[in-house]
């Protein structure tokens, strides 16, 4: 099963982590691996720029564009669970690492929520890409009660809509 991902912000009473799946909020899907995106790397949002300016725009002004340096007054700024959502593709083949930072994957990037895109960049019109359901059920793998105890799709929809 796709899902088998660790959420390491939810744990259970041995302090073991729970898979996402089983997570109360879990998204249908891990965060950077949707189905549209499996046998792809990671580009970083420059390269998604190049033919959705629009988009970039909306993120360029969204939390999402800056979402790593938010850590840093915590001083969570290494911390892999953390990490995991401010950050696109922690960890995966491809994916943003802190030992070698790649400033196109630092941040909740367009691959965070719609998959690893050179698939996609080799063929645009080749097959779907990055669809996602317009419910938010793919935002809750991180807008979860623990960390976006506020979290309502709509609004935060609004702020990021493209």
């Amino acid at each position: 099963m796709a899902c088998a991902t660790i959420d390491t912000h939810s744990t259970t009473s041995n302090s073991t982590p729970t898979p996402r799946a089983e997570h109360p909020n879990a998204s249908p899907f891990p965060q950077t691996d949707p189905p549209s995106s499996q046998g792809s790397t990671f580009v970083g949002v420059s390269v998604c720029a190049a033919c959705h300016e629009t988009e970039h725009l909306v993120w360029s002004t969204s939390g999402h564009a800056t979402a790593r340096s938010s850590l840093e007054e915590s001083r969570r700024s290494y911390s892999p669970e953390c990490l995991s959502c401010h950050t696109t593709g922690l960890y995966r083949e491809s994916g943003f690492s802190p030992a070698t930072p790649q400033p196109n994957l630092e941040n909740v990037g367009c691959e965070s929520c719609h998959g690893a895109g050179s698939v996609h960049i080799g063929n645009p019109t080749g097959q779907k890409y990055g669809g996602l359901p317009l419910s938010g059920d793919a935002c809750v793998a991180c807008h979860n009660t623990d960390f976006s105890p506020d979290f309502e799709w709509e609004p935060y929809w609004l702020e990021i809509a493209h």
